[in-house]
């Protein structure tokens, strides 16, 4: 189930960065999380409690969330889809060119793409390169508008959730050495 993830995303961000047309674009970034919501949808109830996958590097046990994400990330994408959404206004006043249009969709389905297989990890090193992942793709979509003032808070951005991932990091291996003692004590 997870490569039917894997590959209607990569697709789609093929079919985005081929893509001339921001209608084309704004429809593929909308059928992303759209064939998400249905591929969660139809593995809650065909697939067993949990699938490992790729070395048991992945965990296939959470359609839930991944649903939930899909609808989350499907209804803001709707939200550009309206007549006068958000990013034609945007490129309207001049606050987005056409030249970042094609940046702007990569990044959102990336970002799609790396939220939707961090929470598939079952390693936590895994785990950590994708959360990661989402900082800067998060970061980049925060660049895509044209002011000077959003580089230096896409900076500000990344450096907070670096830190505070930093930390959480450092509370992760302190809690997986003190289980660890706790498992040779027992055993």
């Amino acid at each position: 189930m997870m490569s039917f993830f894997a590959a209607v995303g990569f697709g789609i961000l093929l079919l985005i960065v081929a893509s001339k047309s921001h209608r084309a674009m704004n429809l593929l970034s909308v059928i992303h999380p759209a064939a998400y919501l249905i591929l969660a949808a139809y593995s809650c109830h065909t697939l067993a409690p949990a699938v490992f996958l790729w070395r048991r590097l992945l965990l296939y046990g959470s359609p839930g969330i991944i649903r939930s994400i899909s609808f989350v990330i499907f209804y803001s994408c709707l939200q550009r889809c309206i007549p006068k959404g958000i990013l034609k206004a945007r490129m309207r006043i001049g606050e987005m060119s056409q030249e970042t249009i094609k940046l702007y969709y990569a990044a959102f389905n990336l970002l799609l793409i790396t939220i939707t297989f961090s929470f598939f990890s079952n390693n936590l090193a895994l785990f950590w390169i994708l959360a990661e992942l989402t900082t800067a793709f998060s970061a980049v979509l925060i660049v895509t508008l044209n002011a000077k003032k959003n580089i230096g808070a896409a900076l500000k951005y990344i450096f907070l959730a670096s830190t505070a991932m930093l930390f959480s990091f450092i509370g992760l291996i302190f809690l997986f050495r003190g289980f660890g003692a706790c498992y040779r004590t027992a055993h």
